[in-house]
């Protein structure tokens, strides 16, 4: 059986996952999980946590402690939670722009993400661009103490 290798990203890695925490996003709103890996230490006859992570869907954690696990977001997940019907919060994604579409007391405005190559990138500084605005929705956050 042949071995498929694909290139394309399916969730945010680790870095841009660490990012949207760092941001205040809910570790419940993420669809998916990087999970530390067992290792089997010979000497100690016990497993531990390794320094490698693989990914699984969310509810694999059902049941089971997180033990430096770190959530993830498929780009499916993040478009939902760009997109905002309330505000009328709109978004146009392709190869190379990701725009922000909105009407506010003053009419239409946008913003355009630009010449960042990765979309999980564009989309984690999209993001952040929209929570310092007050334009994304408080309901994906954490509670500020």
């Amino acid at each position: 059986m042949k071995n498929f290798e694909f290139k394309s990203q399916i969730c945010t890695d680790i870095n841009q996952s660490r990012k949207l925490l760092e941001l205040g996003l809910k570790n419940e709103i993420a669809d998916m999980v990087w999970i530390k890996e067992l290792a089997w230490d010979e000497v100690a006859h016990c497993t531990y946590d390794a320094e490698t992570y693989m990914l699984r869907p969310i509810d694999y954690l059902e049941g089971e402690s997180h033990r430096g696990h770190i959530p993830a977001w498929s780009l499916h997940r993040l478009m939902e939670i760009i997109q905002d019907d309330e505000k009328e919060i709109s978004y146009i994604l392709d190869r190379e722009d990701l725009v922000i579409e909105w009407f506010d007391d003053g009419g239409y405005k946008n913003k355009f993400f630009r010449h960042i190559e990765n979309t999980y990138d564009r989309i984690t500084s999209c993001i952040e661009w929209m929570i310092k605005e007050g334009v994304f929705s408080p309901e994906y956050l954490e509670e500020q103490v």
